[in-house]
């Protein structure tokens, strides 16, 4: 197995990050990415090769022209599309028709400087199956483009583990009564 660590150099600190790696429980993931991957972005020296380490899906857009400037390998697995199609496309292509024009206006008026944490969206896989994520995203400069790298959590497990805890709740309740 190779660990990827990165030197982290910005604003005269200096230190080491690495990427969730390993077997590691994807909740455990999810918490790294988001608690650590925001801040972390605006330290980091090359983007591309950050999402590159992590094991959750992830890419690079430009603000503008919302294309696809680079996309990580779970990305490629869980939407369907080849790196070489992803890089044809517009984030827009991954979103269900219907959710488009929330995502222009969302571009028209995009969130303040730094991170945007968990904004909940529906993606659409190449197979047409719409799911729901949960969206990291940081602005920063990529090859001359203002860009946002984003990390996409799938909402599934989250939903899964709210409607236990709801299940369970009355459950709980009524033992204490």
């Amino acid at each position: 197995m190779i660990r990827i660590t990165y030197r982290v150099i910005a604003r005269g600190h200096t230190g080491l990050i690495s990427p969730p790696q390993g077997n590691s429980s994807s909740n455990k993931t999810e918490q790294v990415v988001a608690k650590e991957v925001a801040p972390i972005v605006q330290k980091i020296h090359d983007p591309e090769a950050f999402i590159t380490g992590l094991q959750v899906p992830a890419w690079i857009f430009d603000q503008h022209t919302l294309a696809f400037l680079a996309v990580n390998d779970s990305a490629v697995e869980r939407y369907g599309y080849s790196r070489k199609q992803f890089l044809r496309m517009t984030i827009l292509d991954i979103r269900p028709a219907e959710d488009v024009p929330k995502m222009l206006r969302r571009a028209m008026h995009p969130h303040e400087k730094g991170p945007s944490d968990r904004e909940p969206w529906r993606h659409q896989r190449k197979d047409g199956k719409v799911f729901d994520v949960e969206i990291t995203s940081h602005e920063l400069q990529f090859h001359e483009h203002n860009a946002e790298l984003v990390v996409a959590l799938p909402a599934e497990k989250r939903k899964a583990q709210a409607a236990r805890l709801e299940v369970e709740s009355p459950k709980a309740h009524s033992a204490r009564a």
